[in-house]
């Protein structure tokens, strides 16, 4: 596999809205590698993909409280899809990346929405470790297991967590690092804060970062191929 991967953010978010049907349909066209998705549920137990986006602190108050309703009242404020819709739409067979958004939504979730469906690879992804251990532990799928936070002592982390989470982010002084976490059986995402945007592709390039994520899918394959 040529590395790193085209993510779409959000399904492809710079495209249409955010998680949506339009985004997956665009996304269609360009087949990027990986299809991420945001994933929450909502009162009455019904999975939905949504981000959110604007000023930092109010987006998080409305996301939060989105949870205390029934998913046809979300539906209508914000004309929102759920995941099964989501995946409905898409045509070809790429990786997903499902980053959950809320502790509360199970592995059995997850599973009950995947049924009929065929992905070959399907990473859950939270910046909660304790909940990405529970999630494997109670899971009948065999997912793969993203940590979004950016690792700090990276060699207690590879040693503590080896066999229940696949993907770490490394921060840019962590670099030189990398061929031994893969030797440990670990993939690498590198984090792009502290990075100019040309600099973060470029050296994106150079470790084989598993992904790249942007929301705009032939932009980001236009910049991969003149860097390379």
């Amino acid at each position: 596999m040529n590395y790193p991967l085209i993510m779409a953010h959000a399904g492809g978010d710079v495209c249409a809205k955010e998680n949506s049907v339009e985004a997956i349909e665009i996304s269609n066209k360009h087949k990027p590698d990986i299809i991420e998705l945001d994933v929450r549920k909502s009162k009455d137990g019904v999975l939905y993909c949504y981000h959110g986006y604007g000023f930092l602190f109010f987006n998080f108050l409305t996301s939060f409280f989105l949870r205390f309703r029934k998913f046809n009242i979300i539906k209508r404020k914000k004309r929102i899809f759920t995941l099964k819709e989501v995946l409905s739409a898409t045509n070809y067979n790429p990786i997903l990346y499902f980053d959950i958004k809320e502790s509360n939504i199970s592995s059995k979730d997850i599973e009950n929405v995947l049924n009929g469906f065929v992905f070959n690879e399907i990473y859950i992804a939270s910046f909660k470790l304790g909940y990405l251990i529970d999630f494997k532990r109670k899971a009948e799928i065999n997912f793969k297991y993203a940590y979004q936070l950016p690792v700090f002592f990276i060699n207690r982390f590879l040693n503590k967590y080896k066999n229940n989470i696949n993907m770490i982010k490394v921060w840019r002084w962590d670099i030189h690092k990398v061929p031994d976490i893969r030797r440990k059986g670990y993939e690498v995402k590198l984090f792009s804060k502290l990075y100019s945007f040309k600099k973060f592709i470029s050296d994106s390039i150079k470790i084989k970062s598993f992904y790249i994520c942007h929301g705009d899918v032939v932009k980001m394959k236009e910049i991969i191929n003149s860097l390379k």
